[in-house]
């Protein structure tokens, strides 16, 4: 379960699943204590994963483990996270969600980026 849970929490969706539970103290930063953790951020349900769908993430954690993902508020040139991302969501059968208008949101939000804006 663990290699799915890291690709689903480095994914696009998972980010913003922590920075909606997170809240922004600081300009590109969030912050959340261990209880607010537990009853806030929402994750993929690994242990409703079919065999098949878990050793498919488990390729993909290992394909993408060791390449360097851009900060979240630079996807529009962050290729590895999208690469993640469409995978991840094919691996779900959910890949008919167009994830280019997210992409260009998050990318245009200042609240992703501490460099935004500056």
């Amino acid at each position: 379960f663990e290699k799915a849970m890291a690709v689903w929490c480095n994914s696009t969706l998972g980010l913003l699943s922590y920075w909606s539970a997170a809240g922004s103290q600081q300009r590109g930063r969030g912050i959340m204590g261990v209880t607010a953790f537990r009853k806030h951020f929402f994750v993929l349900d690994v242990t409703g994963l079919t065999k098949r769908q878990l050793s498919l993430f488990d390729k993909l954690f290992d394909r993408l483990c060791r390449q360097a993902l851009r900060p979240f508020g630079d996807l529009k040139r962050d290729y590895v996270r999208r690469d993640l991302d469409a995978s991840m969501l094919g691996i779900l059968k959910a890949d008919g969600i167009d994830m280019d208008r997210l992409y260009e949101w998050i990318s245009g939000d200042p609240q992703f980026s501490a460099r935004a804006g500056a």
